[in-house]
């Protein structure tokens, strides 16, 4: 199926279920809000009266750690039950706002994805510092724009493109190890991460637009940061659209598994049925 009729899809899914996109955008805020404002306060109560201490010490460290990995949990469910809602709207499925929560039945896959992510962020820090470096020795602006840009796309095609596929395969193989999940998005989508990419950016070029002119006026003028945020989840709404109808595009091309031809063996001939001999 083409890209263009894929996007018209994307649109008509959005365009009939507005109203259900909206109202699970916001229980998935409240959501949010409920379970990661405890886990702040916890951790001002656990750094005491100087939130930025001149030593950090092991409990605190460890605090920490434990509270960031909660809340990025927290997200990463959220965001898988986001895109099972979003996928089954754009299959026309009946959907509801408990698959919001659709992760929950998957904790055990669920809870390892922040170790992952955490390790992508530790290597996109230590490539940043390099980029870094050399963004200091560089005295025109437009060649550090054009650095940081070239960097922070060549990032996300090679360490996160190779993975969109994620949450799909997850809902669709529930007994899937995460490491299978993750070897079959990346076999999916051996040689089509690039022009993923630029799907995912056609598809979403009007919230980015919005969102690109929002930040200049908050830079700016100094509002705009409303507008901005609903840009974001609109970017959000079709990039997990984007990953759907990429995903189950190519599972409909998928040649079908060869059937093993059974072989068909002629009744044996009773006694009975023989004619008689003279």
């Amino acid at each position: 199926m083409s890209n263009r009729i894929l996007r018209t899809r994307i649109d008509q899914t959005i365009q009939n279920n507005l109203s259900h996109i909206i109202t699970t955008v916001i229980v998935m805020m409240i959501a949010s809000a409920v379970v990661t404002a405890p886990l702040g306060l916890f951790l001002l109560f656990a750094m005491g009266d100087n939130p930025v201490p001149a030593e950090i010490s092991v409990g605190s460290l460890a605090v920490s750690l434990v509270i960031g990995y909660l809340s990025l949990l927290v997200t990463i469910v959220l965001t898988y039950g986001f895109s099972v809602l979003l996928g089954r709207f754009y299959r026309n499925e009946r959907a509801v706002i408990g698959h919001l929560f659709w992760g929950l039945r998957d904790m055990k896959r669920l809870a390892l994805l922040p170790f992952l992510l955490y390790g992508l962020i530790l290597a996109i820090a230590f490539v940043c510092t390099f980029i870094l470096d050399a963004v200091l020795q560089t005295e025109s602006l437009i060649q550090t724009v054009a650095l940081v840009l070239v960097v922070v796309v060549g990032l996300l095609v090679l360490l996160i493109f190779p993975y969109l596929f994620t949450f799909c395969i997850m809902y669709e193989s529930p007994d899937l190890p995460l490491l299978k999940v993750l070897q079959k998005s990346r076999q999916m989508l051996k040689h089509k991460k690039w022009s993923s990419f630029c799907f995912g950016l056609n598809v979403m070029r009007l919230p980015l637009a919005v969102w690109f002119i929002c930040l200049l006026l908050q830079l700016t003028v100094g509002f705009g940061a409303v507008l901005g945020r609903v840009a974001l989840y609109f970017m959000l709404i079709y990039q997990l659209l984007a990953w759907n109808a990429l995903f189950y595009d190519q599972m409909d091309v998928e040649p079908p598994h060869p059937e093993i031809p059974v072989l068909e063996v002629p009744p044996c001939e009773s006694a009975t049925d023989t004619p008689a001999q003279n």
